[in-house]
């Protein structure tokens, strides 16, 4: 925010600052303002708004632009607005394109898709090892590694020749470590 001070004279200063504290406190609710006004968008905005941006004809885009004006509404009230969108009105114009069975493009595709699956399998591992963590420190047991997804044990040659007996008899030699205490020292 700017400071009025620099832009003011002090004189002028203290006059605003004297106006607004005689000003009355807002009643009601708070977020009142935050609501409304607000811009309905009626199905045929999409087709419009494309000519204006996209077509090769100066005068038709002039045309798409001038009709735009009749496909968009400012509603100041409840009452208002659900008129509106009991005739179909939208309230956001994605929601128009996802209906006509596009894809939705506050969804980032290519690179940057890639990235954000990236980063959201990343914070899913995160949360999931927090809660893990959490959970041992709750019921006061040995937090055990993580799995590796997608990764194999690692085969040794007798083991990749011999019968599954081997391994099984590892695995139960590993469960009965595991499940003896640990001694301190």
């Amino acid at each position: 925010m700017r400071d009025l001070t620099k832009v003011l004279s002090d004189a002028e200063a203290i006059k605003l600052r004297a106006l607004i504290a005689q000003m009355p406190e807002p009643t009601g609710s708070v977020g009142g303002f935050e609501e409304y006004p607000k811009m309905l968008y009626h199905p045929d905005y999409i087709a419009l708004s494309r000519v204006a941006r996209h077509h090769e004809d100066l005068k038709t885009r002039k045309e798409a632009a001038t009709k735009m004006s009749r496909v968009i509404v400012v509603v100041h009230d409840i009452e208002t607005e659900e008129d509106y969108l009991a005739d179909g009105w939208k309230s956001d114009p994605v929601e128009i394109m996802i209906q006509m069975g596009e894809a939705d493009p506050r969804t980032p595709t290519g690179r940057e898709g890639r990235k954000e699956g990236v980063r959201k399998r990343q914070s899913i591992e995160d949360e999931v090892k927090q809660l893990r963590r959490r959970y041992a420190e709750l019921t006061g047991t040995r937090l055990e590694p993580d799995p590796v997804v997608g990764a194999a044990p690692p085969v040794q040659p007798h083991q990749a020749t011999g019968a599954g007996s081997v391994r099984r008899q590892q695995v139960q030699q590993a469960a009965r470590k595991a499940a003896q205490p640990h001694a301190r020292a």
